[in-house]
């Protein structure tokens, strides 16, 4: 009787552990827009630190994180053609993290870049096959392998067809 009320005690604590723990992790949510134009961006890379969990914004710019722990945290949010933008955040328990992120777009000016190419020529070969006449294709025979072969009569085996 004592084992059975130790394990149904240890259980409990056990299984309240799991709720309140469960209960503790929250969402960071958000839509990041273009700064100049207010307009969603797709496809931004939403990268939660330290535990560098992360996201990819939707369509329309939204981006969801679940599973977060309380605490402070940094996002990082880049897309090519844009500034990579950083905010700290606070996850606490009691609600979800929603934000809005407007990144500015960044020109980077490169090099000149030259492409070179070249045409390696290559040599063709033609293979000129005979012109039969009416009178050559008689000598011509087909084999089992159905390779054709010129023969003349007197030089046909006997696993030979001979045409015409």
């Amino acid at each position: 009787m004592k084992r059975f009320s130790f394990s149904c005690l240890f259980l409990c604590i056990l299984f309240s552990a799991m709720i309140r723990y469960a209960g503790a992790q929250q969402i960071v949510s958000g839509t990041v827009l273009d700064k100049s134009t207010r307009i969603p961006l797709e496809d931004v890379n939403v990268l939660l630190l330290p535990p560098k969990q992360g996201a990819v914004t939707d369509k329309n710019g939204q981006f969801v994180i679940r599973n977060v722990l309380p605490g402070t945290y940094t996002l990082s949010f880049s897309r090519i053609g844009y500034k990579t933008e950083k905010q700290n955040i606070l996850v606490t328990k009691t609600k979800n993290t929603i934000l809005h992120i407007y990144l500015k777009k960044e020109t980077k000016r490169i090099e000149e870049v030259s492409v070179t190419g070249h045409r390696i020529m290559q040599k063709e070969f033609y293979e000129t096959a005979p012109v039969l006449s009416v009178g050559n294709i008689e000598k011509i025979t087909i084999d089992r392998s159905a390779s054709v072969r010129r023969w003349g009569r007197s030089h046909c085996r006997q696993d030979c067809t001979l045409l015409g």
